[in-house]
């Protein structure tokens, strides 16, 4: 009589072989030294136009964008630049910032309509 005794001791294997990886799990993230972070607020004074953020994105290029109750900024990590009403945005307060295919950045703004960041310059969306 033929028995095959290579599915129970493939399965054994199996099995201890899980056992052994939950008992002896290797050093793993242990060699990680602690690293203490620091972390900077920004606020008006660093030139943010306001605390208030409804958004925030990074773009493709690095930049940071927020858009706050008092218009967009875009942050390079050390400065930022804002754009307001005055600078062709539809209204101050934005609550939505998105880049499409073409790496314009579009900012939906509180009067439900939408314009967009491209060459240095804000445009309306021709509706």
């Amino acid at each position: 009589m033929y028995t095959n005794y290579r599915m129970p001791l493939k399965s054994l294997f199996f099995k201890l072989l899980i056992i052994a990886l939950f008992l002896f799990p290797g050093r793993g993230y242990a060699d990680i030294p602690y690293q203490l972070v620091y972390l900077k607020n920004y606020s008006s004074p660093d030139g943010l136009p306001s605390s208030r953020v409804n958004y925030l994105m990074q773009d493709s290029k690095g930049f940071i964008w927020l858009a706050t109750d008092k218009g967009v900024s875009r942050f390079d990590g050390q400065h930022f630049k804002n754009f307001t009403s005055a600078d062709g945005l539809e209204n101050n307060e934005c609550f939505r910032i998105a880049e499409d295919n073409y790496h314009r950045i579009f900012f939906y703004c509180n009067n439900y309509r939408v314009c967009y960041y491209e060459n240095g310059l804000i445009h309306k969306l021709n509706s």
